[in-house]
């Protein structure tokens, strides 16, 4: 049975969360990326929560989560939404989780163990590369954000985020209710930054980059990534075929087994220890 509810955690914010699996020691956190909210996570929070705790956030803004009324960029700026995450965890009592993020979810993954490693057990991201320069073009597509609105960016992603039509439905549907001043001042954070430093400045934390293999945006700027992986003893690169950049919901089978063994792996090696 999953509780769905949602917790204050600054003025005029209050995050939205699903939870299942209460019963269990340990917690698996997954956060959605930017236009999506906890709905894409509710199958792999009811499949894993067997096993673990598990929790899903809708990020500040998104679905029924709020953000002040007048937003900032300063208000969506990745530090603040990871803060946004540490107080949801912190208020529900739970103390480390494993972080599971997609796209701007992973850029929040990357947030957490640079501002409070002692919450992070180990860190999953889909659909983020750990660095990205993208110069002008981004600021135009900050500027399309502000001219097209929520319906035309639900419009081009039903168009290209997934070959799965329902998938493809379900994403738009999803960035259809986001709030443009949300979108607008959340993409300002996406185009320029760099966390290849956090990777390399925590080489005890377990990572799993999961590729799909028709993110064909996301995948051509994940060569520093994968190669600052490849200088790490417990980090791995799964692909999964016919998937997009919502890979869990394009196959999930899929998606849950590899992170399914990625945990299994952990708990093996933690007790070997």
């Amino acid at each position: 049975m999953a509780y769905h509810d949602r917790i204050t955690v600054a003025e005029d914010v209050q995050i939205e969360y699903l939870l299942a699996g209460s019963n269990h020691d340990q917690t698996i956190l997954f956060v959605p990326g930017l236009g999506a909210h906890l709905e894409q996570f509710r199958a792999q929070v009811m499949q894993f929560s067997n096993d673990y705790r598990t929790l899903a956030v809708s990020l500040r803004g998104h679905g029924q989560s709020t953000c002040p009324p007048v937003p900032t960029a300063d208000d969506f700026a990745p530090a603040t939404l990871s803060t946004d995450i540490r107080q949801v965890l912190a208020q529900l009592d739970i103390p480390t989780a494993h972080v599971v993020g997609n796209s701007t979810g992973g850029l929040v993954g990357y947030e957490l163990p640079a501002t409070a490693p002692q919450v992070v057990r180990s860190l999953t991201t889909f659909g983020t590369a750990g660095e990205l320069h993208t110069g002008v073009m981004g600021k135009v597509v900050v500027m399309l954000d502000q001219v097209l609105g929520p319906g035309g960016d639900a419009w081009i992603a039903q168009r290209s985020v997934s070959k799965n039509p329902a998938v493809a439905a379900q994403v738009a549907d999803m960035i259809r209710t986001t709030p443009k001043p949300v979108i607008v001042n959340l993409r300002r954070h996406l185009v320029d930054y760099n966390y290849l430093p956090t990777l390399r400045s925590r080489p005890d934390l377990p990572f799993l980059l999961i590729q799909g293999e028709h993110d064909t945006a996301v995948n051509r700027v994940l060569d520093t990534t994968i190669a600052t992986l490849k200088q790490r003893q417990n980090a791995e690169v799964v692909r999964i075929a016919n998937a997009g950049h919502f890979t869990n919901l394009d196959q999930p089978a899929a998606f849950n087994q590899a992170l399914a063994t990625f945990l299994h792996r952990i708990v093996l090696e933690r007790r070997h220890a």
